[in-house]
């Protein structure tokens, strides 16, 4: 789905101070977007009217806006607030890797799920959540 891009929200559960955008990896998606165009890759949620919450692409949203772009194609899935986070760390592991400022967003983005599902208590939806955000390791 073509989204413009003043419709597009960062993904709530991502801490910007803790893992800012990197110039240096936008500067490179501006070359290939430049050479081969934007295409798919970018989710998000719907939020408030007229507006969507990216899960991830970050990266790829800034590379489009500084290239003057209006609008990019984004698959727009049903997400709750554990998908949200869950797609953040897995995207930050993939593309990021283990950097120090991914590793540290991750905690903070998984810290922040389970401290919202602690203040909304009601533990069976706790005990779920942990189990998505921290799957149990046989």
């Amino acid at each position: 789905m073509q989204i413009a891009l003043g419709q597009l929200k960062p993904n709530p559960f991502r801490d910007f101070e803790l893992h800012p955008i990197d110039q240096e990896q936008v500067e490179k998606l501006k070359a290939s977007i430049g050479a081969d165009g934007f295409w798919a890759g970018v989710v998000a949620r719907r939020a408030d009217v007229g507006y969507f919450e990216l899960a991830f692409g970050h990266h790829r949203i800034t590379a489009a806006r500084q290239l003057g772009l209006e609008t990019a194609p984004i698959e727009v899935r049903d997400l709750d607030d554990v998908q949200m986070v869950r797609l953040l760390l897995s995207e930050n592991a993939t593309q990021r890797g283990s950097t120090a400022a991914a590793c540290v967003d991750a905690v903070a983005a998984a810290s922040k799920i389970m401290a919202y599902s602690l203040l909304r208590w009601d533990e069976p939806t706790f005990a779920r959540n942990l189990e998505k955000v921290a799957p149990k390791i046989d």
